[in-house]
């Protein structure tokens, strides 16, 4: 999949810029600007593997719906449909979230002695 948005970002940039070597800034505008619909991702034979998506200097995910797959030890199965932000999929149970939390550090008790005399 990063194969397939790379290039297509470069080849967005190229309609804009010329298809000249680029600048890291016009790549940029490229992958901000990069629109692939369900039509170009039959062309580019990756119809199902990934959704359509719009990309923006403010949405850098492009929707950002995924699918889950395990792997059972020979092949990767999908195992969830499409999930989108918002949707009640992986929400939390009634056992509390699931978002995984970050400890807070924790002062020891010489550094707050320390500070303290």
């Amino acid at each position: 999949m990063h194969g397939i948005l790379t290039v297509e970002a470069i080849r967005k940039a190229q309609e804009k810029y010329g298809k000249k070597p680029l600048t890291g800034e016009q790549i940029r505008w490229g992958l901000e600007n990069l629109t692939i619909s369900e039509a170009r991702l039959k062309e580019l034979g990756a119809a199902g593997f990934m959704q359509p998506l719009k990309v923006t200097c403010l949405d850098h995910e492009g929707g950002g719906a995924v699918k889950f797959q395990q792997w059972d030890g020979v092949k990767w199965n999908v195992i969830t449909d499409w999930i989108t932000p918002g949707s009640r999929a992986g929400a939390a149970d009634d056992r509390g979230s699931r978002r995984r939390r970050t400890p807070r550090r924790r002062t020891s008790r010489r550094a707050t002695a320390a500070k303290e005399g």
